[in-house]
């Protein structure tokens, strides 16, 4: 769908759409950001349909606006319905994001029954077993220690078997990729090996974190961007580019913040920031494409991307120097590589169709 202009009323909407339907075009109409926005539902139709929305701002009293107000087709039952747009590949997103946050809080609850504080870090739920960018053989050597010698304090391991130390050894010998950033900060071992599961054929994990989320601040802020930056993509443009846009921005960003942190990471924040970065470009050179997004909201985007940024760069020179800082916890990483592909794929033709001279 695109977007061919604006009008001031549902009114003078409704009578144009109804003209537009009338000449054999589909179109339609909404209310974002407080204005009327009048969109076709065919790229083939934009010229005439832009052409259609400037004759009425010049002389609404033609005819056939006058006709069309008389008699709108949502009267006419024998006629194309006006209808309003409804974002549901982006409600369908948002929910697929709040399904799996409510199956992994439930199963963060069950995990943290037993009794196994000593290593907690290897509690991840099965969900996010699966569903990580990647779940390193040592993690899988540890559980499998956590699931035969439960122990309940580090004091034990000296009371353990002979196979029950050997494992545990095992796990700590076996080395895993922890990021660029823990590799300069505090060194890593060169073997570390990378993609574990993704070159054993798990190829979904290159884009399920997304889905999931750390707590209900995490999702709330997330799907309210999405929400707000979804619906204004998936309105101008075709399901399939919609979907494709984000897969190709959760790709890179996903794959980018591994290289950088390791794969301890999730959240849906990587595409929202490409979605932004779409949106910024096509702004400044298709304004004929109407996006609704304010300069303030964007602005404000930007300076928590690129400010996070800096305190992950000022929290690893103070690390490096022995001074502790804030916790960056923030996937900085797949922000910015999100923000900048969405900006690169913004001029690629596919995503969108050119005004013609």
């Amino acid at each position: 769908m695109r977007l061919v202009g604006t009008v001031k009323s549902e009114k003078d909407a409704t009578a144009v759409v109804t003209s537009l339907q009338n000449e054999g075009v589909a179109a339609g109409f909404d209310c974002m950001e407080g204005e009327i926005q009048i969109w076709v539902e065919s790229e083939d139709d934009l010229e005439k349909a832009i052409e259609h929305v400037d004759a009425f701002k010049k002389t609404p009293t033609d005819k056939r606006f006058i006709k069309a107000k008389a008699k709108p087709s949502i009267a006419q039952p024998d006629q194309p319905r006006v209808v309003r747009f409804n974002p549901i590949l982006t409600k369908i997103i948002m929910g697929v994001c709040v399904f799996f946050f409510f199956w992994s809080w439930f199963e963060e609850a069950k995990v943290m029954k037993k009794n196994t504080a000593v290593f907690t870090i290897f509690e991840l739920t099965p969900i996010a077993q699966t569903m990580l960018y990647d779940y390193p053989e040592t993690f899988e050597i540890m559980r499998e220690f956590i699931d035969k010698y439960p122990i309940a304090k580090k004091e034990d391991l000296q009371n353990l078997p002979p196979d029950g130390k050997a494992l545990f050894k095992k796990a700590e010998q076996t080395p895993y990729w922890k990021g660029i950033y823990n590799w300069f900060l505090i060194g890593q071992e060169s073997k570390a090996p990378m993609f574990e599961k993704i070159k054993q054929g798990q190829y979904w994990r290159l884009i399920s974190p997304v889905f999931l989320h750390g707590n209900i601040l995490h999702i709330l802020f997330n799907m309210l961007w999405l929400w707000l930056l979804g619906k204004m993509c998936e309105m101008r443009m075709r399901p399939s580019r919609y979907l494709l846009l984000m897969l190709i921005v959760g790709i890179i960003s996903n794959t980018c913040q591994y290289l950088m942190s390791g794969p301890f990471f999730l959240g849906y924040s990587g595409v929202i920031t490409g979605l932004a970065g779409y949106i910024w470009v096509r702004q400044k050179k298709a304004p004929w494409e109407g996006y609704p997004l304010p300069k303030s909201t964007l602005l404000f985007l930007l300076i928590f991307i690129f400010g996070m940024a800096a305190l992950g760069v000022l929290d690893f020179v103070l690390q490096k120097n022995g001074v502790k800082f804030i916790p960056m916890r923030l996937a900085n990483t797949a922000h910015i590589a999100g923000f900048i592909t969405g900006s690169l794929l913004a001029f690629v033709p596919y995503f969108h169709k050119r005004k013609k001279a």
